[in-house]
């Protein structure tokens, strides 16, 4: 663990326990949205584009069916979700610009790994809103099932859209476990 430099960049801007405790909320309840109804009729009743021709409906079974298109790929029903920390104090420099503005973070470009940039890993942490990470992961998974925004407006696109509705799930999720705690 040591000599994995993502995870070296990563304690510099948050405390590994936050992270970790963080990463474990964002797993579960992507779990619990991704497999509750809410979020199947919210896909069902979208209007999206960069669909890739696929209906609501296919749109859906895909999501669930967890057969990723681009990097190694994984067991199918399972979302084989690899994150990374981009590494902008170093050999991905390039990408301190974006990080600072509104990028969040890159799909891989075919490799099947998420990254995103520290500064909004560590905000959102800090913040105590893992719904953000988790909307982030699962725009970029929708991009590792094949799915792209070529077209304009980004937002009315597929990708976008699950994100928004990942976020939205995940926040009622999140509110309703603190208000019953």
């Amino acid at each position: 663990m040591g000599d994995d430099k993502n995870t070296t960049l990563v304690s510099q801007y948050i405390d590994r326990y936050a992270l970790l405790c963080c990463l474990n909320w964002i797993k579960s309840s992507l779990e619990d949205v991704l497999n509750s109804e809410e979020f199947k009729k919210e896909v069902l009743k979208g209007e999206f584009n960069s669909t890739n021709g696929l209906s609501n409906q296919q749109l859906y079974d895909k999501i669930m069916t967890a057969h990723e298109e681009e990097g190694p790929g994984g067991q199918d029903g399972v979302v084989d979700l690899m994150v990374r920390t981009l590494r902008i104090d170093s050999d991905e420099s390039d990408w301190r610009k974006p990080c600072d503005k509104r990028t969040i973070g890159v799909d891989g470009a075919g490799t099947g790994i998420t990254a995103i940039c520290p500064q909004k890993l560590a905000k959102w942490v800090k913040d105590g809103r893992p719904e953000y990470l988790a909307a982030h992961y699962a725009h970029e998974y929708i991009h590792i099932l094949g799915f792209h925004h070529d077209k304009k407006p980004k937002d009315e696109s597929f990708v976008y859209q699950i994100g928004d509705t990942v976020e939205d799930l995940a926040e009622k999720l999140r509110k309703s476990r603190l208000n019953a705690s």
